[in-house]
C-alpha cells in the first residue's frame, strides 16, 4: 500500500489538539457514566482508535478496495460456526465436518489452510513471506474458493503491510475493528456493549484477537448459537503442525518464524499468547478467557446469544458451556 494520506502534514499539527477533543470527551463520558476520571487516558484511547479505524476505511476506499459497511448478510439458521487454528480442528471426524458444511462458518486468520472451505473467512495480514504465499496460494487467489466472502483486516494491511496487492481471484473486503484496550471490565462493557446493539448496523470491536471480532460480527448478523470450534487456547499449537502434508509443513515453517520473532513458546503447557494474563496486563486487556466470560454474561445473554466451545480440553471449557460435535450429529441424525 501507499503511505497513509491522511498522515501528511496537516495531521501532525491536528492530531495533538484533536486527541485532546477525544481526552475531554471521555473525562466528561467517565463522570456521567459514574467512573473514575483516572480511567480518562485509556478511554480517550478507544476513541482515538474509533477515529484511526474510519480513517483506515477511508484509505482502502481512495485505493478503490470493497470495504465492510456494516449490513448484514441473509441467515438461513440461528447456528454459527467459528472455525479457529487450535490442534483439536485434526480430531474432528468426517460426519461432524459434513455437519458443519450445512451450517454457516467462518474461518479464522490462517484456518484457510485447512482443506475445508467455510462460508466465510477473515483474517488480519502481516509482512512475512510465507503467510503472503500461503494466503494467496490457499485463499485469495484459489479458484476453488472464489464464491466465497474473505474479509482482510484495513489496520493490517495500512499499518503493518507495505506487500499486499491486489488478488486475481477473490477482491477482499477490508473491515477496521476498533481497538478497545481497557482491563477495567465494568467500564469495558459499558463501553463494548453498543458494537453489540441489534437497531444499528454492525460496528466491529477488536479487544485482544480476531476470535472476538468475529464473534462480534456473528452476533451482529442475528446469530443466537455460536460453537467456537478449534479454540483450544492450553496450548501453543496449531492443527497444521506434525503433520505429512506440503502445505502444513509450510503453515508450520511460519509459525516457527512467529515464535522466534516473538519468543513463544510451544511446549504442553504453555497458553495461548491472547490467553495470557502478563500478556493481557501488559497491554492493558483482558485476556481472550476472561474477556468471552464477561461478553456472555453481561451483554450476550441479555441478547438470547449463547457461545458454545466444542473441545471439551479447550482453557474456555471452564468459562462457556461445552456442545461437543459428536453430539450434535447424533441429536441431528436422531431428528
Amino acid at each position: 500500500m501507499k503511505k497513509l494520506k491522511f498522515k501528511r502534514w496537516p495531521y501532525r499539527l491536528y492530531a495533538p489538539w484533536y486527541y485532546k477533543l477525544k481526552k475531554l470527551k471521555a473525562s466528561i463520558d467517565l463522570k456521567k457514566w459514574g467512573f473514575d476520571s483516572a480511567l480518562a487516558d485509556a478511554l480517550a484511547q478507544v476513541y482515538w482508535n474509533r477515529y484511526l479505524s474510519k480513517k483506515y476505511i477511508k484509505e482502502m476506499r481512495l485505493e478503490g478496495e470493497r470495504v465492510f459497511d456494516g449490513q448484514p448478510v441473509t441467515r438461513n439458521s440461528d447456528e454459527a460456526f467459528i472455525l479457529a487454528c487450535g490442534n483439536s480442528i485434526n480430531h474432528i471426524a468426517k460426519s461432524e465436518w459434513d455437519f458443519i458444511s450445512k451450517h454457516y462458518s467462518v474461518g479464522v486468520n490462517a484456518f484457510f489452510v485447512h482443506n475445508f472451505t467455510a462460508t466465510e473467512y477473515f483474517t488480519e495480514f502481516n509482512d512475512n513471506e510465507i503467510f503472503i504465499e500461503l494466503a494467496y496460494q490457499q485463499l485469495l487467489n484459489n479458484e476453488d474458493r472464489k464464491h466465497v466472502n474473505v474479509f482482510v483486516s484495513a489496520y493490517f494491511v495500512v499499518v503493518e503491510s507495505l506487500k499486499y496487492v491486489a488478488p486475481k481471484v477473490i477482491k477482499p473486503i477490508f473491515y477496521a475493528a476498533d481497538r478497545v484496550r481497557l482491563d477495567n471490565v465494568e467500564l469495558l462493557m459499558n463501553v463494548v456493549k453498543d458494537y453489540y446493539r441489534q437497531d444499528k448496523p454492525i460496528k466491529l470491536s477488536h479487544q485482544i484477537s480476531n476470535l472476538d471480532v468475529v464473534i462480534n460480527y456473528c452476533v451482529g448478523n442475528g446469530y443466537k448459537n455460536i460453537y467456537l470450534v478449534g479454540v483450544d487456547l492450553n496450548e501453543h499449537t496449531y492443527f497444521w503442525e506434525d503433520q505429512d502434508n506440503p502445505v502444513y509443513k509450510r503453515a508450520t515453517e511460519y509459525t516457527e518464524t512467529i515464535r522466534r520473532k516473538y519468543k513463544l513458546s510451544k511446549e504442553k503447557g504453555s497458553l495461548h499468547s491472547t490467553a495470557s494474563d502478563a500478556q493481557g496486563k501488559q497491554l492493558g486487556r483482558l485476556n481472550i478467557a476472561d474477556y468471552l466470560f464477561h461478553l456472555q454474561n453481561n451483554i450476550l445473554n441479555e441478547l438470547g446469544v449463547q457461545l458454545y466451545v466444542t473441545n471439551p480440553e479447550s482453557l474456555l471449557a471452564s468459562k462457556l458451556p461445552v456442545e461437543t460435535l459428536s453430539s450434535m450429529v447424533s441429536a441431528n441424525t436422531e431428528a
